[in-house]
């Protein structure tokens, strides 16, 4: 841990890795757990400071020959050694994507090691970790009703709530490369943000879940989104007609779509502080995103754009039907903005 936290410059943070390398130079089976030291190695290559990168090569090169037989990394130590921030920087990225394609196995514990260490990385260093498991989300080809797979998406929107709003970029690419591989994973995430919402009741959460579709409503699997949504408004409609009733539904009032769609309320997404699933760190939603004892009347504020429809859901719980229309009609107005 004390080799995330504080500055770069940090005598502490800098002596604290070394002593860790050295640890590893000196006992080349001293135990640790692959995903963490991993994750920290990678962290590390595009460190300021030119020597503690040259030492996350030379560890790198030895948990490398020690798990995997090989050591790549030779491949990439005179960019991730080079006085400039951008060559080191860009050469972190492909030495990540190049990991990401032969060890497609430890990308969950990737994912999930990262989401655990991000948030004590100070400043500008948490955009390099951001980047850093970006290849290795495009490992997640077939998300599915699994506890792993809702770890995943749970340490994901996680993150979109954390950091969202300060590396757009980062937290929308993560998203798009979940999905412009496997438009299958649509269903998954679409089901995960509504019954997150429905579970959490936060009057913020729908700004949140309207980045995540909009973000993936910008790719060639915008249809998929749509379709998904529609399916949870009206579930017996026929989804040939989906698309074009999409872009041509008239805005009526989202507490109507509520006796046509699911009015399922779930009581517990997670816990208030992070937790383990099968052996995987799980981000705690509610410690961004607070449940309310009782959905006040400013939870009128999550229906954002149907303004129409906000003071008839302020008084009770909302259904997941009203919750996918708020959805729908965001990307709606995105798509049509992008057609302009």
């Amino acid at each position: 841990m004390s080799s995330y936290t504080g500055p770069a410059e940090s005598p502490s943070t800098r002596g604290y890795f070394l002593a860790l390398v050295d640890v590893f130079i000196r006992k080349q089976n001293y135990p640790c757990h692959l995903p963490t030291i991993l994750n920290l190695i990678l962290f590390k290559t595009a460190d300021p400071d030119q020597y503690v990168r040259k030492s996350a090569v030379q560890l790198l090169q030895l948990i490398e020959e020690r798990f995997f037989m090989a050591s790549l990394v030779a491949d990439y130590s005179i960019s991730l050694t080079s006085s400039l921030p951008t060559t080191y920087k860009q050469s972190q990225q492909i030495l990540s994507a190049r990991l990401a394609q032969d060890h497609v196995g430890l990308t969950t514990e990737l994912l999930c090691e990262m989401t655990r260490r991000v948030t004590l990385v100070p400043g500008m260093r948490q955009r390099d970790m951001l980047t850093i498991v970006l290849p290795w989300i495009g490992n997640l080809k077939s998300l599915d009703n699994s506890s792993t797979s809702w770890v995943i998406l749970t340490n994901l929107f996680f993150l979109t709530v954390k950091f969202g709003d300060e590396y757009v970029k980062e937290i929308e690419s993560l998203w798009v490369k979940l999905t412009e591989d496997s438009p299958q994973n649509v269903v998954q995430i679409v089901s995960f943000l509504l019954k997150t919402g429905l579970s959490i009741r936060n009057v913020d959460f729908a700004s949140h879940a309207k980045k995540v579709i909009v973000y993936i409503g910008r790719t060639r699997v915008c249809k998929n989104v749509i379709n998904c949504l529609v399916e949870h408004i009206v579930p017996d409609l026929n989804m040939s007609e989906t698309v074009s009733t999409a872009f041509t539904m008239a805005p009526a009032s989202a507490a109507n779509l509520s006796r046509a769609g699911s009015t399922e309320q779930l009581t517990t997404v997670g816990a208030a502080a992070p937790s383990t699933t099968n052996g995987l760190y799980m981000a705690s939603l509610t410690s961004v995103l607070p449940t309310p004892d009782v959905l006040s009347s400013s939870g009128a504020s999550m229906l954002g754009t149907v303004a129409t429809s906000a003071s008839s859901l302020s008084t009770r719980n909302i259904s997941k039907s009203e919750l996918a229309f708020i959805l729908l009609v965001d990307l709606t107005i995105e798509v049509k903005r992008m057609k302009k």
